[in-house]
């Protein structure tokens, strides 16, 4: 949604002044219509399924990179890589 509202402020800021900025992102906030939100909506449904479908593989990679930050050994001259 901010990248929507965004390039419509920018396109509309002839001034460059905060004041008129402001003025400007009231406006076109206020001028979201359902349509828009329900769209946006959508598609972060859309990036959220995709994310947790790949959740596994993330799992794994986590694994291979967690720091146990509780380890006592003082020797950080040795790293192990799997």
């Amino acid at each position: 949604m901010w990248g929507i509202l965004k390039t419509r402020i920018a396109a509309k800021n002839v001034t460059f002044k905060l004041r008129d900025v402001q003025q400007l992102a009231e406006q076109h906030f206020a001028a979201v219509t359902m349509e828009e939100r329900a769209a946006v909506g959508r598609h972060v449904k859309a990036v959220e399924v995709k994310c947790m479908s790949r959740e596994h593989e993330m799992d794994s990679v986590m694994e291979i990179i967690i720091i146990n930050a509780n380890d006592d050994n003082d020797d950080t001259s040795e790293f192990t890589v799997s």
